[in-house]
């Protein structure tokens, strides 16, 4: 018997969204696959936001695979500039 394991994963999969208040509908449609949930509750602060980056790195380190971030937000100005944000310092802080 072979069990579904994120080592016979092509990508490792995490799932950021915008609100913590949405944990549950992700946990609830996510429950049968391998990803990781990340809730934002608005804006992440810098200290958030090296986690996030420091996170990243060591998932790349164990597993050595590509990771793929899923993101879910507002369709409006503010839900685009979390992303924006969040990605760009991750980015840095992850190259620093």
């Amino acid at each position: 018997m072979e069990l579904d394991t994120i080592e016979n994963q092509d990508y490792y999969v995490q799932c950021w969204f915008e609100a913590e208040a949405m944990r549950g509908q992700f946990e609830y449609f996510t429950k049968d696959y391998r990803v990781s949930l990340v809730p934002f509750r608005g804006d992440c602060s810098v200290s958030i936001k090296w986690e996030l980056a420091k996170n990243l790195e060591n998932i790349y380190v164990k597993y050595e695979k590509p990771i793929k971030i899923l993101y879910f937000g507002d369709c409006d100005k503010k839900g685009y500039q979390i992303l924006k944000a969040a990605l760009k310092d991750s980015r840095r802080i992850g190259n620093s």
